[in-house]
């Protein structure tokens, strides 16, 4: 019977996001569901941009979230796991959300406090709270490990993968 192995320990994405900040030029690629943790992550870097503590030259994002006019397996409605429309109006609303507050945020380097404020869905006025999912935990991988560790060739594969996937099917999302 084969278990799961925990390979790597757990480490949240913040600081190598802020990492990447310290550079000339940041990029960053990546790959999610919705960009909620992304868009959490990159608070406090585009912060200290604002306040000049970092001073990148340029930042290049790239975001690859899934087509939720398309059917998806996730998410879909508990009882009978099958996709609905609906549901995925929801998962559009929330992408929308955080891959617009990220290219905001990204164009003018600032966040504000996350608040309580009113929205209309289904024609109501709906008072809510904005998720950012800032304190994720993820699986660090990096080159710097050395060539030949898994980590270094885990990332090459993702790299492997989120190339092609840029280039095919994904499409410009202008704010």
């Amino acid at each position: 019977m084969a278990g799961r192995v925990q390979t790597e320990r757990p480490v949240g994405l913040r600081p190598h996001v802020e990492a990447e900040f310290a550079r000339a030029h940041v990029s960053i690629d990546f790959a999610g569901f919705s960009g909620e943790t992304l868009h959490g992550v990159l608070i406090e870097p585009l912060d200290k941009i604002s306040a000049r503590l970092l001073t990148p030259e340029s930042v290049s994002i790239r975001i690859l979230i899934p087509d939720t006019r398309a059917p998806m397996a996730l998410p879909c409605l508990a009882e009978t796991r099958i996709d609905d429309p609906g549901v995925r109006q929801w998962a559009e609303r929330i992408s929308r959300r955080h891959t617009d507050a990220i290219a905001e945020a990204v164009r003018e380097f600032g966040f504000y406090p996350v608040i309580e404020h009113t929205v209309t869905i289904d024609g109501k006025p709906t008072s809510i709270y904005d998720p950012m999912g800032k304190d994720t935990i993820l699986f660090h991988r990096a080159i710097s490990d050395g060539e030949t560790s898994d980590t270094a060739q885990y990332v090459e594969q993702a790299r492997a993968w989120f190339e092609p996937m840029w280039s095919t099917i994904a499409y410009d999302y202008t704010p």
